[in-house]
């Protein structure tokens, strides 16, 4: 008989299928304990922002017996210019696929998706004080030319993803900056330096693909997070086999408007991002944020699978210079190898992926109910 599944408290329970499931009356409580149990450990980093509520004040928070306060924090103190010191923030670039590369900072994503003939197109920007170091010296360092730079698509207009669009737009002639329709009046409105909108090229419309050879990027419009938020659908490639991917362009939410439409607006495009998403058959989630998709950790493990795999490719391996184990990672005969069955770290499958788009609404729900508004 033909089953389906629901994911109820984090274990997997098999239901026949047709069977009616009761209708309920969604509470707060039951929204966060849902989405938990879809966030699982695959995001749980999206579940603490969107369904927990903000900070409590400094001045009403409980102290613990041992106060982390009094002990020393590594992050160095702010430069004279107000920027944090790159020791706090800097991210080596990583080859993530056979096509497709990491170039963000420890906490915001940048990503670089290649043609054959190496032309480029940019998912993200970053702060303007860490796009020099971690865009365009990325790409030289992992060997692409930024010249080829032919798109920087900007998912939302908020300065820790554009911060530096302007600086890469000066830098790489003749590259077009996409926004959100809803975005560019507030980046042209800005006193601070901002891309330029040349034209309706420069404008991400809903369903817009952008090609560059053959790779592609299709446009989501998601309002909610801005009023330009884009979100995105494209394929790479794994040791020669496309995947599929969901890109999420803007994820927080206010926990305290009183105006309802703040909320609806944005639970519509959840649920059209899940949509779109799920028609998609996307099996990868990727985030501009890696609080949200643990993207740094994510991207340097999948580059040092990548690393094994051009060795085994150009027949260079640890067992060919010493078969002896020195007990410190080096020199064992297997360490290549044994990423050959190791799937790409950002695969979770059509499923988790969803299960990502479910924590997104459910939580922006719970956040409405929370706010006083009826769902």
């Amino acid at each position: 008989m033909l089953k389906r599944s629901i994911i109820s408290c984090g274990v997997l329970f098999a239901l026949p299928a047709g069977t009616a499931l009761a209708q309920v009356t969604p509470t707060v409580d039951s929204l966060q304990r849902t989405a938990k149990a879809y966030a699982g450990l695959d995001w749980p980093g999206t579940y603490l922002r969107l369904c927990v509520p903000g900070q409590v004040p400094l001045a009403s928070r409980p102290v613990p017996t041992v106060n982390p306060a009094n002990y020393p924090d590594p992050a160095l103190p702010d430069l004279p210019d107000g920027n944090p010191p790159k020791a706090n923030w800097y991210s080596p670039p990583a080859k993530i696929g056979d096509n497709l590369y990491f170039l963000g900072t420890r906490n915001h994503n940048t990503y670089a998706l290649v043609s054959k003939k190496g032309e480029i197109i940019l998912l993200d920007g970053n702060f303007d004080y860490a796009t020099e170091a971690e865009i365009h010296e990325g790409l030289r360092i992992l060997g692409l030319d930024k010249r080829k730079v032919r798109y920087l698509l900007i998912a939302h207009a908020h300065g820790d993803h554009d911060g530096g669009a302007h600086l890469t737009e000066a830098a790489i002639r003749g590259v077009t900056i996409v926004y959100g329709e809803g975005d560019w009046p507030g980046v042209l409105a800005r006193t601070v330096p901002h891309a330029t909108r040349f034209g309706p090229q420069n404008d991400g419309t809903d369903g817009r693909v952008i090609r560059v050879g053959d790779v592609s990027v299709q446009i989501v419009t998601m309002p909610g997070h801005t009023p330009g938020t884009l979100s995105f659908l494209f394929e790479f490639k794994d040791k020669g086999q496309p995947i599929r991917a969901a890109y999420s362009g803007g994820t927080a939410i206010s926990f305290t408007s009183t105006n309802p439409a703040v909320y609806d607006q944005y639970i519509a495009s959840a649920r059209k991002f899940a949509q779109a998403a799920a028609d998609y058959g996307a099996t990868v989630m990727f985030s501009n944020h890696t609080e949200f998709d643990n993207a740094y950790f994510r991207a340097h493990t999948a580059a040092r699978r990548a690393e094994g795999d051009d060795k085994n490719r150009h027949g260079k391996h640890h067992d060919d210079d010493d078969d002896d184990d020195d007990g410190g990672g080096r020199g064992h005969g297997k360490t290549d190898s044994v990423w050959n069955d190791v799937p790409n770290p950002y695969f979770v499958g059509q499923r988790r992926v969803l299960n990502y788009t479910a924590v997104v609404e459910l939580c922006a729900m719970a956040a409405k109910l929370r706010a006083g508004h009826p769902l």
